[in-house]
């Protein structure tokens, strides 16, 4: 395989691997958290069912460290010289530098986000009403003084300011500290090109969005999931 060839193949495979892979991992590592919850509110006292929760999570984890790893291994081939001359088998120097990813970056799967918000799951007491207070008096808290965006006097909203629907995968924007369902304000920054600015009516934020400015908001994820159990 020529140099050219080999490289245009790892593009292709740094799209799928950057932007599929990890994606789908998130969303199982998120339904296992769901799992850990309903086994601390139904089965807290079965130590198998906790057990095998938690594995479950390690192996998510330990996919998603070999796929990063993968990725760093086809960048450092994307970033040699495009260039027949410079005598490499690039195959060869991939091998040789994931090798060196796995001697060197070792993961720890209890210091990884997923793990502790599972191990919180799984440690959570008190009956759903409870939780769902606890939450409330924890993003109360964290949200600005002056953002009464994300808040009522009622309940926490958990509907998206950009989308008008209830949040799926809730990110919350780390400049102005609004909150967005991930999947529609992911489409709203890529529609408006550079140019996507908070969609919260009064937002005094006004800079535009990009996806670096969000984050994970674990606490509105698990009210919303707690909520919708109260529901039911």
């Amino acid at each position: 395989m020529t140099n050219r060839g080999f490289l245009s193949e790892v593009d292709s495979d740094l799209q799928i691997l950057d932007q599929k892979l990890i994606e789908y991992l998130n969303v199982a590592m998120d339904n296992t958290t769901d799992v850990g919850q309903n086994i601390a509110d139904h089965c807290s006292g079965d130590e198998n069912l906790r057990n095998a929760t938690q594995n479950i999570m390690r192996e998510f984890i330990s996919m998603e460290h070999d796929i990063k790893q993968h990725v760093l291994g086809l960048n450092h081939i994307k970033a040699l010289d495009n260039n027949a001359e410079n005598g490499l088998n690039l195959t060869e120097e991939f091998d040789r530098k994931l090798a060196e990813l796995k001697r060197s970056n070792r993961q720890d799967y209890k210091s990884h986000p997923k793990f502790k918000e599972l191990e919180e799951s799984l440690n959570v007491t008190g009956s759903l009403e409870e939780q769902l207070a606890a939450l409330k008096v924890a993003l109360t808290y964290s949200s600005n003084d002056d953002d009464d965006m994300a808040m009522t006097d009622e309940e926490i909203n958990i509907k998206c300011p950009y989308t008008g629907q209830t949040m799926v995968t809730p990110v919350k924007n780390k400049i102005c500290n609004h909150v967005y369902d991930k999947e529609g304000i992911l489409g709203y920054i890529q529609n408006r090109k550079g140019k996507a600015k908070c969609p919260a009516v009064g937002c005094g934020n006004k800079e535009p969005i990009t996806p670096d400015c969000l984050e994970e908001h674990t606490e509105m994820k698990k009210y919303i999931t707690l909520l919708e159990k109260l529901r039911r």
